[in-house]
């Protein structure tokens, strides 16, 4: 599905996981924020912490790091994390990101 190297893949998909556990801890309630059909981790108003933040830079700084801060946008999958195919690496951090918000919505919903 992702013509990337499973290298690339495990290393997104945890880059997400990491940024889905930081929001769960800092901002309780964040997947409510997001809206999913309009996730694009290459915009910085779009992706997660554009949407919630405003920008992807006032969510660097809000949950602790600097303005911008590439290796936490990376880090935190809130961004591409290499140049290997970056459009089908920004497709799975898009896809990875919606499935965690859309699981939230589903709990939420049941309970």
């Amino acid at each position: 599905m992702y013509d990337l190297s499973q290298q690339c893949i495990d290393s997104t998909v945890s880059s997400v996981h990491r940024g889905v556990k930081l929001l769960d801890e800092h901002v309780p309630g964040w997947h409510k924020s997001v809206t999913p059909e309009t996730l694009d981790c290459t915009s910085g108003r779009n992706n997660v912490l554009g949407q919630l933040f405003g920008t992807s830079e006032e969510g660097c700084i809000i949950l602790g790091s600097g303005a911008g801060d590439r290796d936490f946008l990376f880090h935190f999958g809130f961004c591409v994390n290499s140049l290997e195919n970056w459009k089908v690496q920004a497709r799975l951090v898009d896809d990875t990101w919606m499935s965690a918000i859309l699981s939230r919505m589903i709990v939420a919903e049941a309970q």
